[in-house]
């Protein structure tokens, strides 16, 4: 995996990966050297309690869980199972930068406002480096606990629709980040809830940038319209394959059928919001 060079004595900032260009993916994490770790802890919002390291490694099930609560959970294992130093589907980085941005991304907005205005990425950059002193039980622990209490994004509905197909994602960028990753069979529920996502605005912005029609084909042939246009392609996978294409992954189990310049389109196009 590429990286940045190494600037000394301060930092060594990643580039802005790919992955934080789907919806809901604003900030990248920055580590550096050299940061006043207590002075950031002091800044870090009110937050639900964090369970304890046995509760942490309790095994999960998907009964009675949202795909936000199922795949938040089982991302959270996984990184207890990987540690904090393994590939990702996200270029440039591994996989504590992966955690560290969806720690900043559930609890730390202020942290957000530098990735939009660039005078303020010196306090993202600083607050990222704090994380990335921490250790790293702590960071899954707080990853797991999920969205402070005062981010609506935890709340009900609303922690469906924001953390749904974000979580379902980048547990998909941990898990096929490494050798010999399969798809794995998801329980009915969560395959509806990613169907759902197929028929939203936010799949159709994904591929705003198409000159060509684009139509997603399920198991069992039924048909979902992605990009209206002439000529059209077709993109044949499970809802979770699809959902991953349209976010710019290309470890991705699909495939293109349809009018020849359509699919050298689709295949050649830019995809995510």
């Amino acid at each position: 995996m590429s990286r940045q060079p190494l600037f000394r004595p301060l930092f060594r900032p990643l580039r802005t990966s790919h992955c934080a260009s789907h919806a809901l993916d604003r900030a990248a994490p920055v580590r550096h050297h050299g940061t006043d770790k207590q002075t950031d802890r002091a800044r870090i919002p009110l937050r639900r309690p964090l369970e304890s390291p046995a509760e942490a490694r309790a095994p999960r099930t998907v009964d009675g869980m949202t795909l936000a609560q199922s795949e938040r959970a089982a991302l959270a294992d996984l990184f207890d199972e990987l540690g904090p130093d393994q590939p990702t589907l996200c270029e440039g980085w591994d996989t504590q930068d992966l955690l560290i941005h969806l720690v900043l991304r559930d609890g730390r907005p202020d942290a957000f406002a530098g990735t939009i205005v660039k005078p303020l990425q010196g306090w993202t950059d600083r607050v990222a480096a704090g994380y990335a002193k921490r250790p790293w039980s702590e960071l899954v622990q707080r990853y797991r606990s999920g969205p402070p209490v005062w981010n609506p994004a935890g709340w009900g509905k609303l922690n469906e629709l924001t953390n749904g197909g974000e979580m379902f994602i980048h547990h998909e960028d941990a898990r096929r980040g490494q050798p010999g990753w399969e798809p794995r069979e998801l329980d009915p529920a969560s395959v509806a809830e990613l169907e759902k996502m197929l028929g939203s605005r936010v799949s159709k912005l994904a591929l705003r940038k198409f000159q060509v029609g684009v139509v997603a084909e399920l198991p069992g042939g039924r048909h979902i319209p992605l990009k209206s246009g002439e000529p059209t392609a077709t993109v044949t996978g499970e809802p979770g394959e699809i959902v991953l294409w349209l976010s710019g992954r290309d470890a991705a189990k699909v495939t293109f059928t349809g009018d020849d310049q359509a699919v050298s389109g689709v295949q050649a196009g830019s995809r995510g919001v």
